[in-house]
């Protein structure tokens, strides 16, 4: 018969095989983290008194758990945005656009158009750094727009009763209208903009002319604040933003309703109208007898429609503020501006007794020349053979072209000077100018 009895469990035999517990089983934990034993140096010798070995696993002591620690996930790239590329391009330009005209202009010892500098770069980086901040933006557009507000704000200042030179404007009759002529960049010093313009618009042979003289930026002190003009304020960066209808007038004081006086029209260069054309010229006129004006006509791009009738506009103008004499007008043009006085000769023939030319010929692209109608009057062409802006060749052929029209034409060549003819030798070229101005305008007279 079989016994149904169980053998009874030898609880001490299962606890000596099973042993002490032992580090967890990686394959039974998937979650727990990886575990590795280390062995520490010298725990596999034993000292003299150790007890033996067990043969049931290592002891706790001998085995260090070293637990690896997780590798930190990289950060990605942050992409800047469209807008923000944009930002950082418009950025980057407009700063090497702007910083090395405004450190040139520091060098130069003009604080006042570095001013307009820093201004210029703040207008320009406002909006891109709104790109990131609104406020930082608008922040950084304020403190560099703000120092230049007394240079910009417009401002007529007091007028010179009795001046030589005076200002006008196609738009009223004079008096009280001319009052409201405000210019911007009324607190721009001329000389800051003479002085910044020889920095950076000679070139070579002519920068040694300019620097050799001191700059043409010196001649201001000679009239500045002596009464010679009506007003004081620059027009020059005025004019590049609008156009106020502005011209300057000078009468000799001779001059009188039953003997009105002749009249040269001066059509200013590239750059603008600078105080220091009248300043040249206005003083020893009127001592020959000549009225001048002086249109004023942007950055001195004459060659349009626009322009010419502007000429005349000015000299129908003059005519009824001032005793000056419409039927005896020579019209004088200095550099881009003795393009212009081809060009507006071309329009309106009939209206001038005579041309004169100063270091300024139709050349290349320019050539606004008709020789038949040109040589309808007699014309001055004086130029310098080292002339860099206007190359001597364009005087050379207009002369010539003038010639064979049939015109009169005297050409006056000096062999050493360049474009700063007018500069250099402005009393020979003023007196010859006047010389031949007069004989020409006095004979239209029949006088």
């Amino acid at each position: 018969m079989e016994s149904s009895a169980q053998p009874a469990r030898d609880e001490s035999s299962e606890a000596r095989a099973s042993g002490p517990p032992g580090p967890p089983d990686e394959s039974t934990s998937p979650a727990a983290p990886r575990l590795r034993p280390r062995e520490v140096p010298g725990a596999d010798a034993p000292g003299p008194d150790a007890p033996p070995p067990t043969t049931t696993g290592p002891r706790a002591a001998d085995v260090l758990i070293d637990v690896a620690p997780a590798r930190p996930a990289r950060p990605r790239a942050r992409r800047l945005s469209g807008p923000r590329r944009l930002a950082l391009f418009g950025v980057s330009a407009w700063g090497a656009l702007v910083v090395p005209p405004t450190l040139i202009a520091l060098g130069a010892g003009c604080p006042r158009v570095a001013l307009l500098g820093l201004a210029a770069l703040g207008l320009g980086l406002g909006p891109c750094l709104a790109a990131w901040s609104r406020r930082r933006g608008a922040l950084v557009a304020a403190l560099l727009v703000a120092p230049a507000l007394p240079v910009v704000a417009p401002r007529a200042g007091p007028r010179h009763e009795g001046a030589l030179v005076r200002s006008c404007r196609l738009s009223g009759p004079g008096g009280a209208e001319d009052d409201r002529l405000a210019p911007w960049f009324a607190g721009l010093p001329e000389e800051e903009l003479i002085r910044a313009g020889e920095a950076v618009g000679w070139r070579g042979r002519e920068r040694v002319t300019v620097a050799r003289r001191g700059g043409v930026w010196r001649d201001y002190a000679g009239f500045e604040g002596r009464g010679l003009f009506e007003r004081d304020p620059s027009l020059v960066l005025d004019a590049w933003l609008t156009d106020r209808g502005h011209y300057w007038l000078a009468t000799p004081p001779g001059a009188s309703p039953g003997a009105p006086a002749p009249l040269l029209v001066f059509l200013h260069g590239s750059g603008g109208p600078f105080r220091a054309y009248p300043a040249w010229l206005a003083r020893d006129a009127a001592e020959a007898g000549f009225a001048t004006a002086y249109p004023t006509w942007g950055f001195g791009d004459w060659l349009s429609d626009a322009a010419a009738d502007r000429v005349v506009a000015v000299i129908d103008d003059a005519a009824r503020r001032a005793p000056v004499d419409p039927e005896r007008v020579v019209l004088v043009g200095l550099s881009a501006g003795g393009l212009g006085a081809a060009w507006v000769q071309r329009r309106h023939p009939d209206r001038f007794r005579g041309v004169v030319a100063l270091s300024g010929a139709p050349f290349g692209p320019w050539r606004p020349l008709e020789p038949a109608v040109a040589a309808r009057v007699p014309w001055l062409v004086v130029h310098g053979a080292q002339d860099g802006h206007v190359p001597v060749a364009a005087a050379r052929r207009l002369a010539e072209a003038l010639r064979q029209a049939g015109g009169a034409v005297d050409y006056v060549e000096h062999p050493e000077d360049d474009h700063t003819l007018l500069l250099v030798r402005r009393a020979e070229v003023v007196g010859r100018l006047l010389a031949w101005a007069r004989a020409h305008a006095l004979a239209a007279a029949g006088r």
